[in-house]
């Protein structure tokens, strides 16, 4: 995406959520893992940054009924937390990520364009009322295409996952 002034580059932001059981040690990684009375457990993370690389701190989605403060120790500040049955996305967490957390960290100046996968989540009449009603125009791409077109997921999410692969590899090899 090519700005011609920061000012609108400002109000474009992408949002995605990637989730899944894989170990990796960095702190933004995409994909995580944790142990809970001994068992793996899933996590979702969703992300969210603008088109001149201002970022809004994560949610992190566990699957739990209470919250292991070991889980957070040493997290990104302003990291907003929530449990759910399977450590997915709902509905009404992505209610909640967009006007508790979104709406609070993004810039004041509005319209805000903001992009998203076409997960399920997204297309509630409720929520597109809401973010009409908060001057924010929700796109919703199409379902497994964010991954080739946009940012967070080609450029931060793609290049951790290269990384990621690359040491597993040197790992094996040991």
């Amino acid at each position: 995406m090519t700005c011609s002034t920061n000012v609108q580059c400002r109000r474009v932001w992408h949002s995605t959520r990637s989730k899944g059981t894989q170990y990796c040690q960095q702190k933004r990684c995409k994909k995580v893992r944790y142990r809970s009375a001994g068992k793996k457990g899933q996590i979702t993370v969703v992300a969210c940054g603008n088109a001149i690389g201002q970022v809004i701190p994560p949610m992190v989605i566990f699957d739990a009924k209470n919250l292991n403060h070991h889980w957070t120790a040493d997290e990104i500040p302003g990291t907003k937390y929530e449990l759910s049955d399977k450590g997915w996305i709902t509905s009404e967490l992505f209610e909640g990520w967009l006007v508790e957390h979104f709406l609070e960290h993004a810039v004041s100046r509005r319209p805000l364009l903001l992009l998203l996968d076409g997960h399920s989540t997204h297309y509630q009449p409720e929520l597109i009322r809401l973010a009409q009603n908060n001057d924010v125009i929700m796109l919703c791409l199409p379902p497994h295409t964010t991954h080739e077109t946009l940012s967070l997921d080609c450029g931060v999410f793609g290049h951790l996952k290269t990384q990621r692969t690359s040491k597993k590899k040197t790992l094996e090899k040991l």
